[in-house]
Formats: structure tokens, C-alpha cells, sequence
């Protein structure tokens, strides 16, 4: 953001220096008579720049047009008050201010560049592409222009391509922390955990005390296979220290009713990057709640699919205090972390303790790291029982698993065995390349190998760029795997997916990073899926499903075991079949496939947390991080 307003600074001097020149006639009429009010837009529009920079929206917005007021045809204040507005996401006042600016200044990079931005979260491609094309001719050295365009492929799964162009970016602004972050993010997205981690690495040199960045690189060390214990933990440490350093600690008394059978007041908080299976199955979830026991609010950036009959609150572009101010003023009970660390995860709000009970479901990392979050949902797959957490908090272990699939009512019949059709066994995964490693590749090339006739079918955004398909279709290759026998598919919307499922006879999860949306979808559209019990917390999520299913042999804990139970699948295609046909049947009746049973057990634990809250001999307290709690 910081790199924005330097081009923007430089445009506007360029901008203002041509306005001097200009004859007396022509001049707008704040520069003329009365400097005063030249004066006064610039103190406006440098104090709207703060706020800008330091993520103050609101204010920077009201600045802005204050500023507007005085100076209507002013093409600096229209672009800065339209960038203010999409990064807001006021999408429709934003395009309507860029096009006021362009009408002034029709040859800016920097406006063509920013509609360009504006059109891309508008869903109109075309349209956003033509802008940065005409940014890009106008200024074909601009990092700004760059980053755009990188935005666009990334958000388009064109993830090479965003990359290239995040490469420019960064030579032309080797500290620029911005980029590095999102290229950061797109390398994870691509598997080159390498890559990544060096982005943010360079990033942590930058700014070592930034909790965002210590979220990210935890979140990476759980998909990148050998990752070393000891960096995990220390990296969750120092996650948690930064949030411990937010400010002075104080007492506050909860005003919470201490009684232990009354309904109690459950606060979640989503983050705004879950896959489309996970957020239904939290969709669902909040709706299961008994009312008279649970009352539900929901906090989260963007919005639920259905209109919901519980309390929600939009967590977008507000910080973890003013968060957890939300969550002191609606006096939640329990506040239960739904999504762990990331990109756009709020874990931080839990430093500022500012909930009685403070949960987690674990994330990919199975723990917080913070003192002040008091427990992890979990199960005895995860943490197996002579395990402990590995962090702070205690273990709430749920009798059938801590999460569950919620099949969609779109969802498809399953189909027959596809190898009858196809006189072929497929074999297949569909999910995300960031959790694809060498391992699991060097493994699913001895299956395919080893299984005669077979092939393998791959589907996950970012399959559709060349590039992207040329450099899986390598690695294959140095594994002996001959292209004939791989289909590669990209992006595809959910139902689309979902049909996808119609032709695999069967699934192979990854490993060590776990797929158990995939491994859940995969078996109620009629797929067995083998996976593997790992060493850590991530390599294990998707054990649940076939065990409580009573596929336990579908379950391996070493390499060997995991290849020689997808070739016993495929040894008995009758048995296969019927497997397949039975296997939706079976899944209905499992708690890891009913909300309604899994809300019933979550709420059992919430009760007895909660008693257990309340049985406390002295008044309850939390220390807390900021002063203006009260």
C-alpha cells in the first residue's frame, strides 16, 4: 500500500505542476483567487493519507470527501477517495469515482490500473483486463500497474502468470512487504513451499514483530512435508509473543450470569478463505443449534449463503480489537476459532481474552499457541490419547471426531463403477496443489505404475495455466509416470467438482498435508479413499472418515501399507462396486456425516466446559491486553 501512494504522490506533484502552468483561465478555481482553499485540500487529503495508510477506511473515506467538496473536478481526490472505496469493497461507488477521474485525466496509468482492480472483483474480466492493458502501454515500468495485473491472474488461478508479474513488481521495489506477501501466497498455492517460505522469510527480516506474517509461515511449515517439530513450535511461539506484546495487561471482570444450566452465548469467528465444503458444513452447523441452548452469533467477512436465524456480525476491515470489543459488548460465553491460522485469520482477537471460555478447533497446526485460548476440539484421531497438544491449551476430545461433512443437497447420485465403463481403473484426487509433495507424487506414480492399464486424474485451480500442468507433467515424468495416463483438470465451480467424482473408482488423499474435504466428498459420492495416519496434526484429519465408517483398511501408517491397500481396491472391481454403491448408505448413519449429531455431542461439550466455568470458587477474570476494555 505504502508503494501505491509513493506513485500516487509522484502523479499528483506531476498533476499540480501542470496546473501551475496552465493560463489564468483555464486554472481551477481553488488555485486561482483564494490560495486558502489550495491549502486546505492539502492538509485534507495528508490527513487522509494517514488514515489510508494505516488502515482507517472510514475516516480516510470522510476526508476524502471533504475534500471532493471543495475541489468536485479534481482528479487526485477522485482516484484516491475511489482506491479508498475498493479497498472498502464499495465496489459500485468506487467504479462510479475512478470514471469521474478518468473523465479529467484519461491518460493515468494509475486510474486504468486501479478501474482495472475495481472491474476484477466486479466478476467483469473483459472489462478488467482492457483497463490494465491501457495501464500497462501508458507505463510499462509502473510495479504498481504489476501488481494488478498479478492480482487479476492469481484471482483467475493463472498462477504462474501472477507470479511473473509479482517478480517485476519486486525488482522494481525489492522491499516492497505488500508483494512479498502475495507472492507468498501464491507460490503456497502453487506447492512451492520453498519459494514461499523464502517470501515470507524475507518479510519476518522486515517486520519481525508482525503476527500476520508468523500466521502465514505456521500455516506453510503444516503443508511442507519433513517440516522439523521444532520450527513449528517455535514459529507458533513467536506468533503468540507478538500477540502477547499488543499492549499493558489489566483485569476485567466478566458481567456473564455464572449459572450453569442457562443458554449460553456462543460467539464463531470464520475467516474469509475457507473452501466452499468447509464453509457449508459451518453454515450448517450454526444452523443445527438448539436455540433454548445455544444462542449463536456468527463473526466473519463475508456473508452466510442463507439468511440466518442467529446474530452476525461483519468483521470486515475492522481490526482484532475492535473485534473483540464486539465480542465484550454481545457478552459471548464461549468464542470458538473455526479456521486456525492464515492469511485473513482474526486468532489474534483471542490475546485480548475477551470471552470466559475461548476455544479452537486446531486449524492445520492443532494449536493456537496462546496461554489465553483454554482448549482445542479435537478427537482421538488427531491427538491420539497418549498424545498431548503440543501447545497451551488443554484437549477437548469429541467421542466421533472433531468436524463432519455436510453433504449438499445438489450433491449427485453416485454413478456406477466407472471402470466398467471405462475397462479402466482411475485413480484420483481432487482438491489444492499446495498440498501435493514428492512424496505423495513418487507414491501415486508407483500405484498408477503398478496397476495395470490405469490412470490417474488430478483436479485443482491453477491445472488449467500450461505452465502450471507443464511442470506437474514433469515430475511425473522423472517418476516414470508416461503423460497418456494422466488427465490434468483446473478450476472447476463446485457442483462441477462434485460431477467430476463420477468418474474416479478411487480416491488417494495426500499426504503429509491432508485432504479431509476431499477424503469426506470423495466417499459420499460412492469413491474409497486411502489415506495416511501421519506423525502431526495435519497429516491426520482425514483419518476419521473411513474409520468410523468401518474402513479401517483404507487407513495405512506407512508408505507401503498406503500403496498396497489401493492395489488391494483395485484387485476386485466387483467388490469395488459394490463397495461403492453401499457406501453413501453407510455414510448416513455415521455422526461424521450427520450435523445434527455433531452439533448434539459439541454442545455437551460446551456444557460441561461451561460447568466447569462456572464451578470456579473465585470471581472469574482475565487478564487483559488493552485498556479500553471495561
Amino acid at each position: 500500500m505504502a508503494h501505491d501512494k509513493n506513485d500516487a504522490v509522484a502523479w499528483l506533484s506531476r498533476s499540480s505542476e501542470i496546473s501551475r502552468n496552465q493560463n489564468e483561465d483555464e486554472q481551477p478555481w481553488y488555485l486561482g483567487e483564494n490560495r486558502y482553499h489550495e491549502h486546505q485540500i492539502q492538509q485534507i487529503m495528508g490527513a487522509a493519507g494517514n488514515f489510508f495508510e494505516s488502515g482507517n477506511l472510514p475516516l480516510a473515506e470522510t476526508m476524502y470527501r471533504q475534500a471532493l467538496e471543495l475541489s468536485p473536478s479534481n482528479s487526485r481526490i477522485l482516484y484516491m477517495l475511489g482506491k479508498v472505496l475498493n479497498a472498502m469493497d464499495s465496489l459500485d461507488q468506487a467504479h462510479e469515482m475512478m470514471h469521474q477521474a478518468l473523465l479529467y485525466s484519461s491518460q493515468n496509468a494509475l486510474i486504468h490500473a486501479e478501474l482495472g482492480d475495481i472491474y476484477r472483483k466486479m466478476n467483469k474480466p473483459h472489462e478488467a483486463m482492457a483497463h490494465l492493458m491501457t495501464g500497462l502501454e501508458l507505463s510499462p515500468d509502473s510495479s504498481v500497474i504489476h501488481k494488478t495485473m498479478a492480482r487479476f491472474h492469481a484471482s483467475h488461478h493463472q498462477l504462474e502468470r501472477a507470479a511473473s508479474h509479482y517478480r517485476t513488481c519486486l525488482t522494481a521495489d525489492p522491499s516492497n512487504q505488500e508483494v512479498m506477501l502475495e507472492v507468498g501466497e501464491v507460490y503456497e498455492k502453487l506447492g512451492r513451499h520453498g519459494h514461499a517460505m523464502r517470501q515470507y522469510q524475507r518479510a519476518l527480516e522486515m517486520s519481525p514483530d508482525d503476527p500476520e506474517l508468523h500466521s502465514r509461515v505456521i500455516r506453510l511449515y503444516c503443508k511442507m512435508p519433513e517440516t522439523p517439530h521444532k520450527a513449528l513450535n517455535e514459529a507458533t511461539q513467536k506468533w503468540a509473543k507478538s500477540q502477547r506484546a499488543t499492549a499493558a495487561s489489566i483485569t476485567r471482570l466478566y458481567p456473564n450470569s455464572r449459572h450453569p444450566g442457562r443458554q449460553l452465548r456462543v460467539g464463531y469467528l470464520c475467516s474469509s478463505d475457507e473452501r466452499p465444503a468447509r464453509r457449508f458444513a459451518i453454515e450448517s452447523m450454526l444452523s443445527h443449534h438448539e436455540p433454548g441452548e445455544v444462542e449463536v452469533y456468527y463473526y466473519g467477512d463475508k456473508p452466510l449463503a442463507y439468511d440466518p436465524f442467529f446474530e452476525t456480525r461483519n468483521t470486515a476491515q475492522k481490526s482484532n480489537l475492535i473485534i473483540a470489543q464486539m465480542v465484550v459488548a454481545d457478552q459471548i460465553d464461549i468464542l470458538v476459532d473455526l479456521s486456525g491460522h492464515g492469511p485473513s485469520s482474526h486468532m489474534g482477537i483471542f490475546a485480548f481474552q475477551p470471552a470466559p471460555l475461548q476455544l479452537s478447533f486446531g486449524g492445520l497446526s492443532g494449536t493456537t499457541g496462546l496461554t489465553t485460548v483454554d482448549y482445542i476440539i479435537t478427537d482421538r484421531f488427531r491427538h491420539p490419547v497418549s498424545e498431548s497438544s503440543g501447545g497451551p491449551e488443554e484437549l477437548v476430545r469429541m467421542p466421533h471426531g472433531n468436524w463432519f461433512y455436510a453433504p449438499l443437497q445438489w450433491s449427485p447420485e453416485v454413478n456406477g463403477l466407472p471402470a466398467f465403463e471405462r475397462s479402466q481403473i482411475t485413480y484420483g484426487y481432487c482438491g489444492e496443489l499446495s498440498r501435493l509433495s514428492e512424496g505423495s507424487l513418487a507414491q501415486w506414480s508407483r500405484i498408477v505404475c503398478g496397476t495395470p492399464g490405469s490412470r490417474i486424474l488430478l483436479q485443482a485451480p491453477g491445472l488449467e495455466e500450461p505452465s502450471t500442468r507443464h511442470r506437474l507433467l514433469t515430475s511425473f515424468a522423472k517418476m516414470n509416470l508416461p503423460e497418456n495416463r494422466i488427465e490434468l483438470v483446473g478450476s472447476l465451480s463446485h457442483i462441477d467438482t462434485l460431477n467430476l467424482y463420477s468418474q474416479i473408482d478411487i480416491g488417494l488423499d495426500p499426504f503429509p498435508n491432508s485432504d479431509e474435504f476431499f477424503t469426506a466428498e470423495a466417499m459420499w459420492h460412492g469413491v474409497p479413499v486411502v489415506v495416511m495416519h501421519g506423525q502431526t496434526f495435519s497429516s491426520r484429519v482425514s483419518v476419521v472418515y473411513p474409520t468410523t465408517a468401518g474402513l479401517k483398511r483404507l487407513v495405512a501408517k506407512t508408505t507401503e501399507d498406503y500403496v498396497q491397500a489401493a492395489f488391494r481396491l483395485s484387485e476386485d472391481l466387483d467388490s469395488l462396486a459394490m463397495l461403492r454403491k453401499s457406501l453413501r448408505g453407510n455414510l448416513r448413519q455415521r455422526p461424521t456425516f450427520q450435523a445434527s449429531w455433531f452439533v448434539q455431542n459439541l454442545e455437551t461439550a460446551y456444557r460441561h466446559l461451561w460447568k466447569q466455568w462456572c464451578s470456579k470458587v473465585s470471581p472469574v477474570s482475565r487478564h487483559l491486553a488493552y485498556k479500553t476494555f471495561h
